[in-house]
């Protein structure tokens, strides 16, 4: 069995929060949209909808949430489509 080391286990602990962060969203709720180069932000958006979307290779259900016309994945915050260097700072 693998040994994980501090740094590993608090990485995992981060991802795991954010997920969870990213499954309590609600339609209503403010949340910051950030751009990966650092470059610029969305600032601040209200999630105005939150869709069903069937993942291609196992079938599993998961949210796409929407902010206007721009959607992002529920799995992974990043964003769904263009422009799609976004993501959810939540």
């Amino acid at each position: 069995m693998a040994v994980t080391s501090e740094y590993e286990k608090e990485r995992i602990n981060r991802v795991n929060e954010y997920c969870k962060r990213l499954s309590n969203l609600k339609v209503g709720d403010v949340v910051r949209v950030e751009c990966d180069s650092g470059l610029g932000s969305g600032g601040n958006n209200i999630l105005t909808d939150i869709t069903t979307k069937y993942d291609e290779d196992t079938g599993e259900p998961y949210k796409l949430l929407w902010f206007d016309e721009h959607a992002f994945d529920g799995r992974t915050g990043r964003a769904y489509n263009p422009p799609t260097a976004y993501y959810l700072d939540i």
